[in-house]
């Protein structure tokens, strides 16, 4: 996410507090959410939506994902 951080406003979601603090030190201009809830996010003012090495650690994948893109603009 640092490559896009300089063009973009990007956020992420580590759940682990550790690794939340690592990434937080590796993309600074990054906001990391501690919560799936996504209540930090204005309603309808993603433009993109991208999950790398996710599905695997999320236990309901598929409603997971469906909650998440609701919140992608239309």
């Amino acid at each position: 996410m640092k490559f896009i951080a300089e063009d973009f406003k990007t956020f992420g979601f580590e759940p682990n507090e550790n690794a939340r603090k690592f990434a937080q030190q590796k993309s600074p201009k990054t906001t990391f959410l501690s919560s799936p809830t996504l209540s930090e996010i204005e309603d309808g003012s993603l433009d993109l939506i991208t999950l790398w090495h996710v599905f695997e650690h999320i236990e309901k994948s598929i409603r997971n994902a469906f909650r998440i893109s609701s919140e992608a603009k239309t």
